[in-house]
């Protein structure tokens, strides 16, 4: 089933989220947690299949604290290689023979 995730910012400080399986819910918990109010953006992020797996249950259809959304982003966020080694250049010492 299909998830999105809402997001509400007022200019670009970040309000709340919520993850939710269709659209009309999402207004249902916005209202009933005072979040809608005027002069909010409303991003609307279809979440793909693989993302969808790794978001907990129990985040699901409520409103996310910014502590959440956080641990969220790092479930969901893949990770960064680690950078190449710096490599010193080879002292290498000859051998006299």
């Amino acid at each position: 089933m299909a998830q999105f995730w809402v997001s509400y910012k007022r200019g670009d400080r970040f309000v709340s989220a919520v993850i939710v399986h269709n659209l009309q819910f999402c207004g249902i918990v916005a209202s009933t947690a005072a979040i809608r109010e005027a002069g909010l953006a409303c991003d609307i992020i279809l979440i793909n299949r693989e993302s969808d797996k790794q978001i907990p249950p129990d985040m699901v259809e409520r409103v996310l604290t910014e502590a959440e959304v956080r641990q969220l982003m790092s479930l969901v966020t893949p990770k960064k290689p680690p950078a190449p080694s710096v490599r010193r250049a080879s002292t290498a010492r000859r051998v006299r023979a």
